[in-house]
């Protein structure tokens, strides 16, 4: 019971805390970096979206990759996972 009471409580008070103090860092970087140098600013600004879908397309296989390779240090076998990433 006691552990279901502090999951509501982080989803209630804790998780929309958070997202706001997360929201306003970033918004109090993006201006600091803007006041500081716009052009470098629009620059990453621009070039943030290439490094998002660069996530997004190699995330998974990252994770695959690292799965295969945890199941192969549990088991001790590592040159199967190594001969099978060549």
């Amino acid at each position: 019971m006691y552990g279901d009471v502090n999951d509501v409580k982080n989803l209630v008070i804790e998780t929309p805390l958070d997202i706001a103090s997360h929201t306003f860092t970033m918004i109090f970087y993006c201006a600091m970096i803007f006041w500081i140098e716009w052009r470098l600013a629009l620059l990453a600004v621009c070039i943030a979206p290439v490094f998002v879908l660069h996530q997004q397309f190699f995330g998974p296989r990252k994770r695959t990759a690292t799965r295969v390779l945890h199941a192969a240090i549990k088991e001790d076998r590592l040159d199967v996972f190594f001969e099978s990433s060549l």
